[in-house]
């Protein structure tokens, strides 16, 4: 007859959290504790089925944070701003979050100073330039490093979209060029415009960089061919 014991072994993920080393309590049954690792770095102990439960969410930072979040707020709980704060933190240490594997999971970051404290972070983002104009969105200068004074700014969708990395199925290396496997060409755009196809990634590159130059499109970059 075949078991249905569960195992657990180290670097299993268990609910949000890594497994380090998992033992059978003595005299215990079936019951297994393990030493995890927080999402904030701490170690703690736990019994695995309370954790897979969710039970026990956390080290013990997640109900720390919560009542720091209820003493730094000064009743801002209701600001406009207060949720996108609580979403960017989300998407950085929630693996339950949609966004995690484009933050978090990149190793994006919020600042210590705002991590814990939203009117330090609402102080700094509402003296930004263009702070509440329409169609604007929080956004990271720098697309691989995280969310700390300097690197934070208010953007509209254009813009935003001019600083989009290059994606993990990106064949080609270079923002605005891919493979069509159906015409088995090159393509190359700017965003939504279709500029052409072409037989190398050399040639689409170059078409790329010339559509920007000719039609003074400063905001984009233009890329070195690497060879």
């Amino acid at each position: 007859m075949m078991s249905n014991k569960i195992e657990y072994i180290e670097g299993q993920i268990v609910g949000l959290y890594d497994i380090i080393y998992s033992k059978a309590l003595p005299n215990s049954g079936r019951r297994r504790q393990a030493l995890f690792s927080c999402v904030c770095g701490v170690k703690f102990k736990s019994l695995i089925y309370s954790v897979s439960s969710n039970h026990t969410k956390s080290c013990g930072c997640r109900r720390i944070e919560s009542l720091k979040d209820r003493s730094t707020t000064h009743n801002m709980v209701y600001h406009v701003l207060y949720s996108t704060w609580k979403s960017m933190k989300s998407r950085c240490y929630s693996r339950l979050d949609p966004g995690y594997k484009n933050y978090g999971g990149r190793g994006i970051a919020v600042c210590h100073e705002w991590r814990d404290d939203f009117k330090a972070f609402h102080d700094h983002v509402t003296k930004l330039e263009h702070y509440g104009e329409e169609g604007m969105t929080l956004d990271r200068e720098k697309n691989d490093e995280g969310y700390y004074p300097g690197n934070v700014r208010w953007a509209d969708r254009h813009t935003q979209a001019t600083n989009k990395r290059i994606m993990g199925n990106n064949t080609s290396g270079y923002v605005g060029v891919d493979f069509s496997s159906s015409r088995n060409k090159w393509r190359s755009r700017v965003e939504h415009i279709h500029i052409g196809r072409y037989d190398t990634k050399e040639s689409a590159l170059y078409a790329r960089n010339q559509y920007i130059i000719d039609n003074n499109l400063t905001e984009y970059k233009i890329q070195q061919w690497r060879g």
